[in-house]
């Protein structure tokens, strides 16, 4: 299978053990869709280069993953990473 890589930037008033929280969500949602996280980095509050929805700091985390390209619901995965409330991005 693939190796894909996510970026993700969480709301900056989030505390540390809510945004890793985050991290073990998604992978969570990989493994029920037949993925599963490889390995994941937790970079820590950083400020960003221009605001995101009025924010100027945001929490970075680095995951790797591992999945099927073919899997009908990798769009769903991204869909579930960015759709949820504490996310501010996702790549």
């Amino acid at each position: 299978m693939p190796l894909y890589e996510h970026v993700m930037i969480a709301r900056q008033d989030l505390s540390n053990t809510q945004a890793e929280g985050l991290i073990e969500h998604f992978g969570t949602v990989l493994s029920d869709n037949g993925g599963s996280l490889v390995d994941h980095e937790y970079w820590g509050v950083k400020t960003m280069a221009y605001k995101i929805n009025k924010n100027r700091k945001g929490h970075y985390a680095f995951m790797r993953s591992d999945a099927r390209a073919d899997h009908p619901s990798r769009r769903a995965r991204g869909a579930a990473l960015r759709s949820n409330a504490e996310t501010r991005r996702a790549w």
